[in-house]
């Protein structure tokens, strides 16, 4: 065989290498499922007042009707919080997120009416409250570096008056909506700031520290925080 025809052979040789190991890769690249993202948000939140209602204090009167001594308005107040969301994505629309949150309130009774005309009366108990939540979040539109969701979960809590002298263990959820903006492409980042995230809601509690009847009982709120990427 001449030297052109060795050359021309090694040529061939060399390309249908290059293109099995192309050919292998690409297949390999294929069949490679997708990375899911990861993202972690972390902020403050602020919550409206829960009222548990106004209860009177009453006696039996010689002729048979009550007779009120005072009355008694419970309400846990307006507090704040801060609170951190592991996100995975799950579809390009669909996340689950874990989350846990630390919140900070007053309880409140005003104590009026009295049957000796004493002064209303305010008393108050600083109440801590830990929670785990599970959610999911649905992306429903987005334009550009704007993303609109809504998001639904719910979970476990546990509350503790200031002294923690009283701890009671609770059921809460929340479900709401809000918008995120992201400034950087996630998937370039090793948990570095890359947007944020807005959002209102409505919280709903069951059992924990509460006064009077125990039922489910909501509080409206919102909340904010830093979003990273992973």
């Amino acid at each position: 065989m001449s030297a052109g025809g060795k050359a021309a052979r090694a040529l061939w040789t060399v390309a249908a290498v290059v293109l099995a190991t192309g050919g292998t890769a690409a297949a390999q690249t294929a069949s490679a499922p997708a990375k899911h993202p990861i993202e972690l948000s972390a902020g403050g939140l602020l919550f409206g007042q829960t009222s548990f209602g106004t209860r009177d204090a009453e006696f039996l009167g010689s002729d048979g009707r009550p007779l009120t001594i005072f009355r008694a308005e419970s309400a846990l107040r307006p507090g704040f919080g801060v609170e951190a969301h592991l996100g995975f994505g799950l579809t390009n629309s669909v996340w689950a997120e874990a989350s846990g949150t630390w919140a900070r309130a007053d309880f409140r009774t005003r104590v009026s009416d009295d049957i000796e005309n004493v002064a209303a009366t305010v008393l108050k108990e600083p109440m801590s409250r830990f929670s785990v939540e599970g959610s999911v979040l649905w992306l429903f539109a987005q334009h550009g570096k704007t993303a609109w969701f809504a998001r639904g979960g719910a979970g476990w809590m546990r509350e503790l008056t200031g002294q923690n002298s009283l701890l009671e263990d609770g059921l809460v959820g929340s479900i709401g909506g809000g918008v995120k903006y992201l400034w950087k492409d996630p998937a370039r980042t090793r948990f570095r700031p890359v947007g944020f995230r807005i959002e209102g809601r409505v919280s709903w509690r069951a059992r924990g520290l509460s006064i009077g009847p125990d039922r489910l009982r909501l509080t409206p709120g919102a909340a904010g925080s830093v979003i990273f990427g992973s």
